[in-house]
């Protein structure tokens, strides 16, 4: 009986150790379980999406605070009633769908309010049991607005993008790797001559294109800008080719950019572009932002972006199915550091939002690179942290991760930005106006054609650059053109209106942009500023007028020497047409056939021009001497691509040098005779008078009476003027005949204080006064001969400006030479007189005063030789100033 007890109580005592154990593992799970439901809790507020869990009837059994926020607790109510107030389910409900085939669904629905409509994006997952049996579903309501609002406006963009590729004026072409053309405007199709049908598929190397350099070389494919740049990933910009237009059967000429294009990532270009001519926009192609959204079977799995859980030390706790499929070369993810397994760091990343949350408990956002493996760049990711808060305890336990593959995104804003840059960047103006032609877009080219920046054009129109007196008929014209769909472009020449002012010729083109519904949204405009080519067009025609009238002969031959321009004069002096002379060689034209081939082209060719007299054919047959001007014509490489000569007729020229050749002959005799009649008057003249002029004086001792001395002295004054007559006569001819005369250094200084000496006494009889005011130095290269205009000007002073009883005399130095001013104050010379008194037998006319009219002849004759000058200015105090400029000598130069 005793051990029945003990083994009873044995047993309780296992029962009650049993019931104790089952009691503690029971307690362990709720425990566990409440701090899974507490993650999920956490994990489900973090995410940012409103969450619905509705059971197998449609009842909402449970709300995340996110959808409550957005659309009120509806817990306990139907969904279709609470959220469309239906009395049935929805059609396409993804619940319903996912309740019949277990599988995810997804829909999106739109609701307007006073603000505006909202789209939101609603994904059904079921929820199973143990079992498997779906027992819930899930719903994520995810808003979707801006992602709608983006994908319109971006289909607007686009359109007005490739409405502006459409009518650019310079031509683009689009070329994959191996330089075969994928696609190209319609710019380039007219400037190529060939449809786009056409052009797919050549390269740059296609010898259809018979490329040419300038010069008419060929252009060899392999080196076309093009090509290139897909060889060196480099730009290639302003390269001048000529490619032949098979529509127009003739070249064109275009100027190139070529552009290598390359992934992120790569450096070896994938394609390249070129902009040429006279295209001022490009296709602008941006691709429709693609964002998929993937959502797994669960809650947490229905983010179709990276969701990554980490702890304070920023280990990896959790990651979503997106995020291991972003990393496959380092799964698992859970366990290792975030910095380890996404960015192949062994230290955190510097701008880590998740470790900004952990530092500060609030969210943080960043862009950050994507690496793949080897720690390379493959993208950029948009990066969301926020804590993880433990919800029971408010003790914040991490931090999560949400992340977006913004990859393409961003290629499409790098596209974008490459578009607006090249549009920014052409030398054509470009705008894009709104509904009401307001500017909502303007390039730098446009805001430099009319003086303004850009900033100042937005919101504006284009009546801010019409003259005022044009904007009521230009309302009209775009009333007709580009507002009216029917028509929808305008193009022509338009004045413009500056910021300064000035009005400007320009080249319009505009294109109108309408929605689906044919209302009008606004235009693209390109305008180019023709100032520069018209005037180069009036230069050309007025140039053109002035060679065809030239009152000479101008005939333009190619380097072979064959006639291609002749203008009116050549017609008139040779008597052939224009037509006759076209294709003729100039041999044909000349009396001697080769002279022109073996002398003329060569040394054109050689030198550059030839210059010279020969003698030519008229059409009747008949000879005539010309002179010939010829020179050679070179473009803007400074090759030669023509010869031009100038053609003077000569013949009245011949004529009047034989009649020159004739008279300089008679000339010569007559000087000869006259140098032959001075010598004889001063040998055979002179010395009788000098002995009649003793005589005279011998007579005037020896008469008393006082008439007949008068009578001799006016017998003897006319003698000696006669003497002076000749002496200056003889004076003159020899300085006229002489070309030069021996200079020696000499003190001016010195010459004039000796002139003044040797006449002092006759301004003493005067009675004028003779003030010298030069007390330096001039040395100077002279001859002796200077004597004889210093001893002119001043005895003209005394003989006609007695009056003003002074003679000053003065000197200035000047850069280079001296300048002597012999000042009187006497009645002066009128402005008439003050160069023909320098001329022989000149002389101001005084009573009682005798001269020959050669002084002043002489000295002008004397300063020649000396390589000086003389002349006469008004004395401000009345009276004439006889200024003598004569070079100095620098050497000799020294002050008293």
């Amino acid at each position: 009986m005793k051990n029945k007890n003990e083994n009873i109580i044995t047993s309780h005592e296992d029962l009650q150790r049993e019931i104790a154990e089952h009691k503690r593992v029971e307690a362990l799970k709720a425990a566990k379980a409440e701090d899974e439901k507490n993650k999920s809790n956490a994990i489900i507020e973090a995410i940012g999406d409103g969450i619905i869990i509705q059971d197998t009837d449609f009842k909402i059994i449970y709300q995340n605070q996110v959808q409550n926020d957005l659309h009120g607790d509806h817990v306990g109510e139907y969904c279709y009633k609470a959220y469309e107030s239906r009395d049935s389910i929805c059609e396409g409900c993804p619940i319903e769908l996912t309740f019949r085939d277990g599988k995810i669904h997804k829909a999106e629905r739109s609701v307007i309010t006073d603000t505006g409509t909202f789209y939101f994006e609603l994904t059904g997952s079921p929820l199973r049991d143990s079992t498997g049996k779906i027992i819930a579903g899930v719903k994520v309501v995810r808003d979707i607005t801006e992602i709608r609002r983006n994908e319109k406006a971006l289909q607007e963009s686009e359109k007005r993008y490739r409405s502006l590729f459409e009518t650019m004026l310079q031509g683009v072409v689009y070329q994959d790797a191996e330089g075969k053309i994928i696609s190209a405007n319609p710019a380039s199709e007219k400037i190529l001559g060939l449809t786009i049908d056409q052009m797919q598929g050549r390269t740059s190397a296609d010898p259809r294109w018979k490329a040419i350099h300038e010069d008419g070389r060929d252009f060899p494919g392999e080196t076309h800008p093009s090509m290139v740049a897909l060889r060196t990933g480099k730009e290639v910009n302003n390269v001048v080719m000529g490619v032949f237009n098979p529509r127009e059967e003739k070249y064109c000429w275009i100027n190139i950019h070529a552009v290598p294009q390359f992934r992120s990532g790569e450096n070896k270009p994938y394609q390249v572009y070129t902009i040429f001519d006279d295209v001022t926009e490009r296709k602008r192609a941006e691709e429709e932002l693609r964002e998929g959204e993937r959502f797994l079977e669960s809650v947490f799995a229905s983010i179709q972006d990276g969701i990554g859980i980490i702890d304070k030390d920023m280990n990896i706790l959790r990651v979503n199915p997106t995020a291991e499929r972003w990393y496959p070369y380092a799964v698992p993810l859970v366990g290792k550091k975030c910095y380890e397994a996404y960015h192949r760091r062994r230290e955190r990343c510097e701008v880590c939002p998740a470790w900004k949350t952990l530092k500060t408990g609030e969210s943080a956002y960043k862009v950050v690179t994507k690496h793949g493996q080897g720690g390379k760049e493959v993208g950029w990711l948009e990066i969301y942290s926020f804590p993880m808060i433990d919800t029971a305890t408010g003790e914040m336990k991490g931090a999560i991760e949400y992340v977006r593959d913004i990859t393409e995104r961003k290629r499409v804003e790098k596209e974008k930005d490459r578009l607006l840059k090249a549009i920014d960047n052409t030398t054509d103006g470009i705008t894009i106006a709104d509904e009401k032609d307001r500017y909502i877009y303007v390039n730098a080219a446009y805001a430099k054609i009319f003086g303004y920046l850009q900033e100042e054009f937005i919101g504006e129109t284009w009546r801010k650059i019409t003259p005022p007196e044009l904007i009521a008929p230009t309302e009209k014209e775009l009333t007709r053109t580009l507002h009216n769909k029917d028509f929808g472009t305008f193009r022509g020449e338009v004045p413009g209106l500056r910021k300064d002012g000035t009005i400007i010729p320009t080249e319009v083109q505009g294109t109108t942009l309408w929605d689906g519904d044919g209302n009008y949204l606004g235009h693209i405009c390109v305008v180019r500023d023709i100032a520069e080519r018209k005037q180069m067009e009036e230069t050309l025609r007025l140039f053109s007028e002035a060679v065809e009238n030239a009152p000479d002969s101008v005939q333009i031959v190619d380097l072979n020497g064959h006639i291609i321009y002749s203008n009116k004069a050549t017609e008139e002096i040779y008597g052939f047409s224009p037509e006759e002379f076209r294709g003729k060689h100039v041999n044909e034209l000349n009396a001697d056939p080769e002279f022109a081939g073996k002398i003329i082209l060569p040394a054109i060719k050689e030198s550059g021009r030839w210059v010279g007299e020969l003698t030519v054919k008229h059409k009747d047959g008949s000879t005539f001497p010309i002179w010939l001007n010829a020179s050679m014509v070179k473009n803007s490489k400074n090759e030669p691509i023509a010869m031009m000569g100038i053609i003077h007729d000569i013949t009245e020229r011949k004529r009047a040098e034989e009649d020159i050749k004739k008279y300089a002959k008679e000339l010569e005799e007559s000087n000869r005779m006259k140098e032959l009649f001075i010598d004889i008057m001063h040998h055979d003249l002179i010395n009788p008078l000098t002995a009649a002029s003793g005589f005279i004086e011998l007579l005037k001792e020896d008469e008393i009476q006082s008439r007949k001395r008068i009578y001799l002295e006016t017998i003897e004054k006319n003698l000696v003027k006669m003497l002076e007559l000749m002496d200056s006569a003889t004076k003159l001819s020899k300085l006229e005949s002489s070309k030069s005369i021996e200079l020696m250094a000499m003190d001016l200084e010195k010459v004039i204080n000796e002139v003044i000496g040797n006449l002092s006494h006759l301004a003493a009889d005067a009675g004028m006064k003779i003030e010298n005011k030069i007390n330096m130095s001039m040395p100077a290269r002279a001859n002796k001969i200077i004597e004889e205009v210093f001893t002119n000007i001043i005895s003209n002073a005394i003989k006609y400006a007695s009056s003003g009883k002074r003679i000053v005399l003065e000197c200035e130095e000047r850069k280079g030479c001296w300048n002597i001013r012999v000042t009187d104050f006497g009645e002066g010379i009128k402005d008439r007189d003050k160069t023909v008194i320098f001329g022989r037998f000149r002389r101001m006319a005084k009573k009682g005063v005798k001269g020959s009219g050669l002084g002043l002849a002489i000295a002008g004759k004397i300063m020649k030789l000396h390589n000086g000058r003389i002349w006469v200015e008004d004395n401000p105090e009345g009276g004439a100033v006889f200024i003598v400029e004569i070079p100095k000598l620098e050497s000799l130069y020294q002050h008293h």
